[in-house]
């Protein structure tokens, strides 16, 4: 009924609709009819009840409920953005005084706008040269920093330095450094005594003992035996049979690789089992009475006799049975521990035909291939392990079939794996390794993934390592992160030098990867490389640790600088002698490290010749630090070793201007006038009568200025009459006005050492002439 009402309701309003319009009377007319508007607004209301609200109805109800229409708004929007707001504005006559306002006000503004465009730009500018200057800053702070860290680095006993200083006249310039006591440790001392012997077998060209056997052997002799231990650790970790060519020599390459990580697994196996097996005798050895120990002698008799000490058969529920009254899978764990795989085989044989048929295959194919487990074998345990083994009590069931079968890495085994070495030696046998382009699947265990769960999963804080060094470095070690565990090291101050010369040995093996820039961190991550594989700034860690006996153990530090002799920095120089001259300016034993010229000019060898085969390359280093020294301002350092290094040139070209400025003074005893005297001299002697490298102006000057120094020496003694001479004969100054022209053009070939004084040496004649005039009369 409802609905016919509505429908009339329709028709009558059409019938209205038409009756006005055919009227034509000027009422307002609708856009839409009545029919019109329901079909629009049911189609509204089916679009918003299966879109919802969208953003645009959304925006015409937030804006229509403040009186503003949102299509107004955009045309306006659209025709504002149309106008050139910025453009030149068209010349109004001076009687249009409303447009003349109006410009002027908009000119104003665009006053305004431009000013402050051109003040945001300046800001912009100067931000960007504030942030050059602060990465400059900033690159300048890292050096000095890494500077900080290295002296920070240096033992304390640095500071229980005993210099021995004999009675002497104090002068204003830095006297050369006394004797002072050693400050090397005596482990410090036995580690340099190798590392010379093996220095000199290197230059000699003799055959020489490798550095990491010298190094154990002498590690044997410390009082320490963790240290042997961690030597010897290494030392079994390194016996890789497998040339490192095959990767370019690339350390971190060749140790990434598959077949070399099966050899570091396998060394490291290797050496995780022989310690338990000596550790298992011991054990046996201290309990004879209740381990009970007979029968053949072997691994199964020690495994069964250490089993029977642990009292295995009251501490759980075991599976398969016995041998000899102990559990099997227990049994076949302890002989897998050992590395006796034959063992291992022996006991499954003895449990009975139930365990002979389901895995004496297994077994047998391990005992054969030296414990390498095939990868078709592994799939089969893998899936004995999901459906049977992994619901059984037996942990050392569990145990041996995670081993072999690498499954279940992220158990643990606590009632069977017990200590650290226990844990290593366990998830080293789960490792997976592949072909290169193979993946392996998500639940088997990689090296690179035990590596980083030593190192940054557990870390030192799981270890404790400040309280037990020992035990992180072995950990380290045996998963080859050699340059993680000798940054550990060196940051024990008593462990220090063992690292150091563990980095020595194995850079000579080639299986350290270094990083050469000086400014790079101790140690290093590369991103193109995987983690957690990283590389051990060698340079940096050699000369930290020689900074704290360089002064007092110069031979010993320069041996250690020889094997850095070829490496390269950013610049392409030579670390050996970029280090030798960084000790030449710190220490200033020129005479001990480069030699000293003899009376007749000839240079004394020093340390250094001893490591070079020519006498270039040691006055290649001379030139360097010479070089240094002139641009520190030590020009009377710079003067010796520019003549040290047959340099005449820039030794005399110093020494005039080092005599031009003391010229005129006065000689005091102990004055820098008088040591520069000494000096002149004694060059003045050795070119007498040789031929001397260096131009003839620069030798021309020298003299002079040697003559001038004598014409004053006299001028301050009041031998005026010797003075004069000098000075007539050097012919400086004319005698008759006639002479002036021409001494004036000889002024002007005079070098500005000697220009400088002439007006002293003026005064000091014109004086002498008055003296003498005033004698005379």
């Amino acid at each position: 009924m409802a609905d016919q009402d509505l429908h009339q309701l329709m028709l009558d309003a059409e019938q209205q609709s038409a009756e006005i319009s055919s009227l034509g009377t000027a009422l307002p007319q609708l856009d839409r009819n009545l029919r019109q508007v329901c079909e629009a607004s049911q189609t509204l209301w089916n679009k918003l009840s299966q879109t919802g609200p969208s953003e645009g109805i959304q925006a015409h109800l937030l804006l229509g409920s403040k009186g503003m229409d949102l299509s107004q708004i955009s045309q306006k929007l659209e025709a504002l953005s149309s106008r050139d707001m910025l453009a030149p504005l068209e010349p109004v006559p001076d009687t249009d005084i409303d447009n003349f306002l109006m410009n002027e006000t908009q000119n104003v503004l665009l006053g305004i706008l431009e000013e402050t465009q051109n003040f945001n730009f300046g800001k912009l500018k100067e931000k960007q040269r504030m942030e050059k200057e602060e990465k400059v800053l900033e690159e300048s702070w890292l050096k000095e920093r890494c500077e900080i860290l290295n002296a920070i680095l240096q033992e304390s006993v640095d500071q229980e330095m005993d210099f021995v200083q004999p009675d002497m006249e104090i002068t204003v310039l830095s006297e050369r450094p006394t004797t002072v006591r050693s400050l090397m440790s005596s482990q410090e001392v036995a580690y340099a005594n190798k590392v010379i012997e093996f220095n000199k077998a290197v230059l000699s060209g003799s055959s020489k003992e490798p550095l990491m056997k010298t190094f154990m052997n002498l590690a044997s002799q410390f009082s320490e035996k963790k240290v042997f231990d961690l030597w010897e650790c290494l030392s079994t970790m390194i016996k890789i049979p497998i040339e490192l060519s095959i990767l370019d020599g690339d350390p971190l390459k060749t140790r990434n690789s598959p077949r070399v990580q099966l050899a570091l697994i396998k060394q490291a196996r290797a050496f995780l089992q022989d310690r338990y097996k000596l550790f298992m005798q011991n054990t046996v050895a201290n309990n004879l009475q209740r381990a009970m120990r007979g029968g053949a002698p072997g691994t199964f008799s020690l495994v069964r006799s250490f089993a029977a000490i642990q009292e295995l058969v009251n501490e759980g529920c075991f599976d398969d049975g016995q041998v000899e009254g102990l559990p099997v899978w227990a049994l076949i764990y302890y002989c897998l521990r050992c590395g006796d795989y034959k063992a291992a085989f022996y006991c499954v044989q003895q449990a009975g035909s139930h365990l002979v048929d389901s895995y004496s295959a297994f077994f047998e194919d391990m005992a054969g291939n030296d414990g390498q487990v095939s990868e078709s074998v592994s799939e089969v345990l893998r899936y004995q392990y999901r459906h049977v083994v992994a619901s059984s009590e037996d942990s050392f069931k569990k145990a041996v079939f995670c081993l072999l079968g690498g499954c279940d890495i992220k158990e643990d085994f606590p009632e069977v794996v017990q200590t650290a070495e226990d844990y290593i030696w366990f998830k080293l046998g789960q490792v997976k390794t592949m072909p290169d382009g193979h993946e392996l699947p998500m639940d088997i265990l990689t090296y690179n993934h035990l590596q980083s769960l030593i190192s940054q999963e557990y870390g030192e804080t799981h270890y404790k390592a400040t309280e037990q060094p020992f035990l992180y470095a072995s950990m380290l070690l045996l998963t080859s992160q050699f340059e993680e565990a000798i940054e550990f090291l060196n940051r024990t101050s008593f462990l220090r030098p063992h690292a150091v010369h563990m980095a020595l040995a194995l850079a000579e093996t080639g299986l350290l990867a270094t990083s050469v820039p000086l400014q790079a961190p101790l140690l290093s991550l590369d991103e193109n490389e995987p983690a957690p594989s990283k590389r051990l700034n060698l340079p940096r860690l050699v000369m930290t640790y020689c900074n704290k006996f360089s002064h007092s153990n110069l031979a010993e530090a320069i041996n250690y600088f020889y094997f850095l002799r070829d490496l390269k920095d950013a610049d392409g120089v030579n670390l050996f002698k970029l280090c030798c001259c960084d000790l030449a300016l710190e220490n200033k034993a020129f005479n001990v490290m480069f030699g000293m010229l003899n009376e007749r000019g000839d240079r004394v060898f020093g340390v250094l010749d001893e490591f070079f085969s020519s006498e270039e390359d040691t006055k290649a280093i001379i030139r360097m630090v010479a070089e240094e020294s002139e641009k520190k301002s030590c020009l009377e350092d710079a003067i010796f070793l520019f003549e040290l290094c047959s340099d005449h040139e820039n030794s005399l070209r110093l020494l005039n201007s080092m005599l031009g400025q003391i010229l005129p003074q006065e000689n005091k005893l102990g004055s820098v006038r008088e040591r520069m005297e000494s000096v002149a001299m004694m060059h003045k002697q050795r070119y007498h009568g040789k031929e001397i490298n260096c131009s003839a102006p620069t030798a021309s000057n020298f003299n002079l200025l040697c003559r001038l120094i004598e014409f004053f020496n006299h001028w301050h003694s009041k031998d005026f009459r010797k003075a004069l001479e000098i000075i007539s004969e050097v012919e400086l100054l004319p005698k008759k006005p006639s002479e002036v022209e021409h001494y004036i053009a000889v002024f002007r070939q005079l070098s500005g050492d000697i220009m400088k004084n002439i007006p002293e040496v003026m005064l000091a004649t014109m004086n002498i002439l008055s003296a003498e005039y005033s004698r005379l009369k």
